[in-house]
């Protein structure tokens, strides 16, 4: 049972060592922001910007109105989540 548990072990350290985008998981550090950045600037290069669209604006109003209409969710454990996000909420509220 031991071997199996180290095994285990070492497969989780092998595959954690191996990831070439495990730096993504600190999704606020420099170099994740880095990385989105230049994929960002080489699709924007490939397709435009989208913020520059009509369609884009349009959804943006909608999404930032504060009109809105809140809503709760109850996910799996029993607890109802709000995924509201405001000016003071940047994140979604708690």
């Amino acid at each position: 049972m031991a071997s199996s548990t180290t095994d285990a072990a070492t497969a989780a350290s092998a595959a954690t060592a191996d990831d070439p985008h495990k730096f993504l998981e600190d999704v606020l550090g420099d170099d994740a922001l880095d990385w989105v950045k230049e994929r960002n600037a080489e699709c924007n290069a490939k397709f435009g910007d989208p913020t520059e669209t009509e369609d884009y604006k349009r959804i943006l109003s909608i999404l930032d109105s504060k009109e809105r209409i809140p809503h709760v969710a109850q996910i799996g454990d029993g607890h109802y989540y709000n995924f509201w996000q405001d000016d003071e909420h940047i994140q979604g509220g708690k």
